[in-house]
């Protein structure tokens, strides 16, 4: 659908952009600047070489739009736009802009290992969204350089509650997810959250929970 000669997923961003009335190269620049990388507004704005505050009303028409999703770290407040993230909202975007434009010129060359590792990252970021959909108040978390892919508040069985720090793989094999289980420990001992939670349970999510997650999410 996107990398054949005729692949008609080519022209989507522009079809996306018209359907919302956001046609046009700054909301293009825009989505183009996060699926490349760049995440924090100041940043976005840098790599189109304007003033950040000129974006403010199009960041608001893309979320608005679904296109875009704002990311604030869990216990972190909704009115700090300095630890505010953007990434792509729509799949199939995040699919043309972290993938398909930056690599369509050469896919051809690609053998069929470098293709499945692009499809894999493209995966495991669409994943990790969904598991955070699945667990009501679940959110990302940073701080420095600390980084978990999702935290979230959990009942206890015998009552009381405690605070959940996963992290989420598309794939995984059963000797690296106790390596991934320790290292996540290590990590969270070095995160601010630590210092406000010592009731805490970790764990490593892949695809092989699918069916689990599912259950949940009806």
């Amino acid at each position: 659908m996107f990398f054949s000669p005729m692949g008609w997923m080519e022209d989507e961003p522009r079809r996306v952009l018209a359907d919302e009335r956001l046609a046009g190269l700054p909301a293009t620049s825009v989505l183009e600047a996060i699926g490349r990388g760049a995440h924090r507004p100041r940043e976005i704005a840098g790599r189109l070489g304007v003033a950040q505050t000129t974006l403010s009303k199009l960041f608001q028409a893309l979320l608005d739009a679904s296109l875009v999703i704002r990311d604030i770290p869990f216990e972190a407040s909704e009115r700090d736009p300095k630890r505010t993230l953007y990434r792509l909202g729509d799949p199939a975007l995040r699919f043309w802009f972290s993938v398909y434009s930056h690599h369509r010129t050469r896919w051809a060359t690609y053998d069929h290992a470098a293709k499945a590792e692009l499809l894999a990252s493209h995966c495991g970021a669409v994943f990790e969204d969904w598991v955070r959909g699945v667990h009501p108040g679940a959110r990302r978390y940073w701080d420095g350089t600390v980084e978990f892919d999702m935290v979230r508040d959990e009942q206890r069985r015998g009552g009381g509650r405690r605070l959940v720090v996963s992290e989420i793989k598309w794939r995984t094999a059963p000797a690296e997810s106790q390596r991934l289980l320790a290292q996540l420990t290590a990590r969270f001992e070095r995160s601010s959250l630590a210092k406000r939670h010592r009731d805490v349970r970790f764990e490593i999510i892949d695809a092989s929970e699918l069916p689990r997650l599912a259950q949940l999410q009806r």
